[in-house]
């Protein structure tokens, strides 16, 4: 058993998270497909973002596209370009999903506001330190920085997990029967 922050246990451990935060996102969306239909697609649209960040996780599926850097960074400054496309994608989704937020319990979004600015932190929190340290001429302790990482994505998944299970029980259309 390896606790190797990108090969080992804990990659499975925040995917297994997300892959039940998607699970009840799928949940929450039948649920609201038969009682009023209203926010079913942004539940399936979660749920769906969710899986694949879920499987992302211990198979790595953004490998691939790493391609597309060779085309739009060619110079090699992948850090500042990755936390750019990372501030474009979270501005786009926090666009998408706004207003679908706002309707939520203040208890349950402020909660998932919370885990997913946690989680998206761990997933830059590594460019972001590696950044700043080169800015400063310092490095880093690899291990320290993974640590890191790991901890705000552990930390996030469950604020996220937290939401979706205090969503369920506090409105009846949303409850299991």
């Amino acid at each position: 058993m390896s606790l190797d922050a990108d090969t080992g246990v804990p990659p499975w451990i925040v995917g297994g998270g997300l892959c039940a935060c998607s699970l009840l996102c799928a949940i929450l969306a039948a649920r609201r497909a038969r009682t009023s239909g209203s926010e079913t697609l942004y539940w399936i649209g979660l749920a769906a973002v969710l899986l694949f960040l879920a499987l992302d996780e211990p198979f790595n599926l953004h490998r691939p596209f790493r391609m597309l850097r060779r085309v739009f960074d060619p110079g090699g400054s992948s850090t500042a370009n990755f936390l750019l496309a990372a501030l474009i994608g979270g501005a786009a989704f926090a666009l998408i999903f706004a207003r679908f937020l706002l309707r939520q319990p203040p208890r349950c979004r402020n909660a998932m506001i919370a885990g997913v600015a946690l989680y998206f932190s761990g997933l830059a929190g590594g460019k972001i330190l590696s950044l700043f340290g080169k800015t400063l001429g310092m490095t880093m302790d690899p291990q320290i920085v993974e640590s890191a990482r790991l901890l705000l994505k552990l930390v996030g998944v469950a604020c996220c997990l937290f939401a979706l299970t205090a969503l369920i029980r506090q409105r009846p259309e949303h409850r299991l029967p």
